[in-house]
C-alpha cells in the first residue's frame, strides 16, 4: 500500500484527493495546509498550495527522500526554483509536475500521429485557449497554469529537450478580455503560435483549439472542459487528421487525464521505475518560456540558451 499525503486544502486537492480514491493500492494518510511536519511517513507528497507557498516546503521534502508531485507551475520563478533543484538532482530525487496535457486522449494521439513520421515534418503549431476565471482572485495563478500546459506540450510534441525557442511577436493582455499571444521558433525551423484570452461571458471553463500543420498534412484537436482541474464528466475531446485533402474524425480513447496521469506515477513508483514524462529539464524550459512571454526578464536577456544549471 503506496501512502500520500496531499499538501494544501483547496479544489486542486480536493480533485487529487478523489483520484486518488479510486486509485487501487493507494491510501490517502493526511491531507494538511501546508505544515509539512505533519504529512507524517508518507511515501508521495503531492503538493497542491499556491506557486508562492511551495518552495521551503520543496526543499524540506528533497532533503527527506520524498517522492513530490507538484501541480504546475514548477515554480514562482527560475530563480526560485534553481534554490532547489540543484538539491534534486543531488539527492536523485522525485520530483515533477502534475496535469500535464500529455494524458489527455485528444493530445496523446496528436503526439502520436506526429511522431509516427507519416505526417513529415512539423511546420507551425498553432494553440488558442479560452477560459473563464472561477473568482478574478485567482486569474493569475489559473494563467500561469494553464500557460505552463501548453508551453510543456508545445516543447514535448517538438521534442524540445533542453533547448528553448526564440520568443518573438509579444502581445500582452492589458485588460482582462484582451487576447495574449506570442511565436515561438525552434530551432527545427517549427513555429508555435500561442494565443490566451480570459472570457467571463463565454460559460467555459476552458477551451483549446490545436492546430499542428506538418509537411504532409494537419492536425487539429478540440477540446472544452468546464475546470482545468480535473477529471470533469462534460469533458469533451475532439480530433481530425486531414492528408491530401481529405479530413477524417480520429477515435480518441475515453479515459480520464488526472486519474491516468496519477495512477502512472503511483504505478511507477510502486514497481520502482522513474518518472519519465516530464522530466525537470523540459519542466524548466516551460517555466523559463513562462517567464519570458510573461515579460518578467529584461529585454535583451534572450531565451534561447541551454538549460543546464540545477538539472
Amino acid at each position: 500500500m503506496l501512502r500520500v499525503a496531499i499538501l494544501g486544502r483547496g479544489p486542486a486537492a480536493a480533485a487529487h484527493a478523489a483520484a486518488y480514491a479510486r486509485l487501487a493500492g493507494v491510501d490517502v494518510t493526511t491531507t494538511v495546509d501546508a505544515a509539512v511536519a505533519e504529512i507524517g511517513t508518507a511515501d508521495i507528497v503531492d503538493i497542491c498550495v499556491p506557486v508562492s507557498d511551495r518552495a521551503d516546503a520543496i526543499r524540506r521534502l528533497v532533503g527527506q527522500g520524498r517522492a513530490i508531485l507538484v501541480v504546475p507551475p514548477l515554480a514562482a520563478s527560475l530563480q526560485d526554483a534553481d534554490r532547489w533543484l540543484k538539491s534534486v538532482k543531488r539527492r536523485h530525487g522525485r520530483l515533477f509536475v502534475t496535469h500535464t496535457l500529455r494524458f489527455h486522449p485528444v493530445f496523446a494521439r496528436a503526439k502520436e500521429m506526429v511522431s509516427g513520421g507519416t505526417m513529415g515534418a512539423v511546420r507551425r503549431i498553432d494553440l488558442q485557449r479560452c477560459w473563464q476565471p472561477a473568482a478574478p482572485e485567482a486569474a493569475n495563478d489559473t494563467d500561469g497554469i494553464l500557460l505552463s500546459q501548453d508551453l510543456d506540450f508545445c516543447h514535448w510534441l517538438l521534442d524540445g529537450g533542453a533547448t528553448l525557442p526564440e520568443v518573438s511577436g509579444l502581445t500582452p493582455a492589458r485588460a482582462a478580455c484582451d487576447t495574449a499571444a506570442c511565436r515561438l521558433t525552434y530551432p527545427s525551423a517549427a513555429v508555435v503560435d500561442l494565443s490566451v484570452r480570459q472570457d467571463s461571458g463565454t460559460g467555459l471553463g476552458v477551451l483549446r483549439q490545436l492546430t499542428i500543420e506538418c509537411e504532409l498534412g494537419a492536425v487539429a484537436c478540440r477540446v472544452t472542459s468546464k475546470s482545468w482541474l480535473g477529471d470533469t464528466p462534460d469533458q469533451v475531446e475532439q480530433c481530425e487528421v486531414t492528408r491530401a485533402g481529405r479530413a477524417r474524425r480520429v477515435t480518441v480513447p475515453d479515459a480520464l487525464p488526472l486519474l491516468t496521469e496519477l495512477g502512472y506515477r503511483v504505478g511507477a513508483l510502486a514497481r520502482g521505475e522513474p518518472w519519465l514524462c516530464p522530466t525537470l529539464v523540459e519542466a524548466r524550459a516551460a517555466l523559463a518560456l513562462s517567464e519570458a512571454i510573461g515579460g518578467r526578464r529584461e529585454k535583451g536577456s534572450g531565451v534561447s540558451a541551454q538549460v543546464s544549471e540545477g538539472q
